[in-house]
């Protein structure tokens, strides 16, 4: 057994038994007394090695070991620490106890949730769980198995309203070629319906994108609407032309009407009054 030096005389020490990972070891506590008056001054210096506070003149002993499982597990902490950013960027600077508690509480508040891809979706029993499912691009499957086939089959109706519904506009025509404005600014044109009542001529409504009344021939015409003979003067023929999403006419909405399909024709009507045009829009 080793001799135990005697400290100077103005020393107090102490000794204690400390056990650190399996391992003791006798650990001597040094602390300097304040000499009598009229000696020399001296610093006095507290020494500890436990936990709690003391005073700020007290150093602290740092106990170290050579266990190479024990500075992986350092390391470790050290690592987590500083990818959570819970500690200082110096872990040094905390006690690994510290470090430990605060990456402990990191990790139990810290929630990520991970999707996985599989080119066959799994086939899970009963008390299995399962990661969530991505496609190729990363993107979670949500409408999966049998319910994909039901959402991909629902029908959709479109409800009725009590007030801000189409607009209408009606025109009986005579023996012009009836130039007409709907709507002088854009808008949608939802329905047309055109009643023939010639019964030896058929009817063309040319429809322009123009905000002012179209000019037969000039104008560019988007849409044409033919219109057979009536089959009796009692009997008109009567063509409609429904869009449910509208078409959309970005400068007006107006049409003309003519005796021949070709949009150049600029053959007007001789006889009035035996062709209705209705335009519902918005």
């Amino acid at each position: 057994m080793a001799n135990t030096p005697l400290p100077p005389s103005n020393v107090a020490a102490a000794t204690d038994t400390v056990t650190y990972n399996g391992q003791s070891a006798v650990v001597q506590v040094i602390r300097e007394v304040a000499p009598p008056t009229g000696s020399d001054p001296k610093t006095v210096v507290e020494k500890s090695w436990g936990a709690g506070n003391v005073g700020a003149g007290t150093e602290r002993i740092t106990l170290a070991t050579d266990d190479a499982a024990i500075a992986a597990v350092v390391t470790a902490v050290n690592a987590l620490a500083t990818i959570l950013g819970i500690v200082d960027s110096a872990p040094a600077a905390n006690t690994v106890n510290d470090r430990l508690r605060l990456v402990v509480a990191g990790l139990a508040g810290l929630l990520k949730v991970a999707g996985i891809y599989n080119a066959a979706l799994p086939t899970l029993t009963e008390g299995q769980s399962a990661q969530i499912q991505l496609d190729i691009n990363g993107v979670p499957y949500v409408n999966q198995g049998a319910l994909s086939s039901l959402l991909d089959s629902i029908t959709a109706r479109l409800g009725g309203v009590a007030s801000g519904g189409a607009k209408l506009s009606h025109t009986v025509c005579a023996a012009t070629t009836n130039a007409t404005v709907v709507k002088a600014s854009a808008g949608q044109r939802y329905k047309v319906k055109v009643l023939n009542l010639n019964t030896s001529e058929a009817r063309y409504v040319h429809f322009c994108n123009s905000a002012s009344a179209p000019t037969p021939g000039t104008t560019t015409v988007v849409d044409t609407l033919a219109v057979p003979a009536a089959v009796s003067s009692s009997l008109p023929t009567v063509v409609a032309d429904t869009q449910t999403l509208g078409v959309e006419f970005t400068t007006g909405i107006s049409f003309y009407v003519t005796k021949n399909p070709l949009p150049a024709d600029t053959t007007a009507l001789t006889t009035a009054s035996d062709t209705i045009v209705i335009v519902e829009w918005f």
